[in-house]
């Protein structure tokens, strides 16, 4: 699949391109080369139909992602669907946050969840586990505000 892709990414020719791939596409360790190259480029859209009976004889987990030939850098829609034509959730992922994670399945969680996810992200890059422990202490009363106001 991930060849498959990224041979697809970097040969485009038309204005966008969008492909329905298993799910493993967001999340999966072996697709993270597929998913860089597509941050090269304006990812419009990712819909996530894994939960849904899509292929009635088939068990298989499709997300559809919409991807266009630019480098804009504008919010990332990551629309999980409830139905083949409704949706559960919706997200609006700035760029900032999305181009800097390669792991994309995080953007489908619940709402209250994922802007827990965001908010942490504020949070700079501790480093070793001994200092991630000592910063998270010595932050401990903004961490506990952080909590109480998510």
């Amino acid at each position: 699949m991930c060849l498959f892709l990224e041979k697809k990414i970097l040969r485009f020719n038309t204005f966008a391109i969008s492909y329905i791939v298993p799910n493993k596409f967001i999340g999966a360790k072996y697709a993270t080369e597929s998913r860089n190259l597509a941050c090269k480029l304006h990812v419009l859209e990712i819909r996530n139909y894994s939960s849904i009976d899509v292929f009635k004889e088939a068990d298989v987990y499709p997300v559809v992602f919409i991807i266009e030939k630019n480098n804009k850098r504008e919010p990332v829609v990551m629309t999980l669907m409830e139905d083949v034509d409704l949706e559960q959730s919706k997200n609006h992922i700035q760029p900032d946050v999305f181009y800097k994670n390669t792991y994309w399945d995080i953007y489908f969680l619940p709402n209250q969840v994922f802007n827990i996810f965001e908010r942490l992200s504020e949070f700079k890059t501790l480093g070793s586990p001994v200092s991630t422990v000592i910063t998270l202490f010595n932050q401990r009363s903004r961490l506990i505000v952080f909590l109480e106001n998510c």
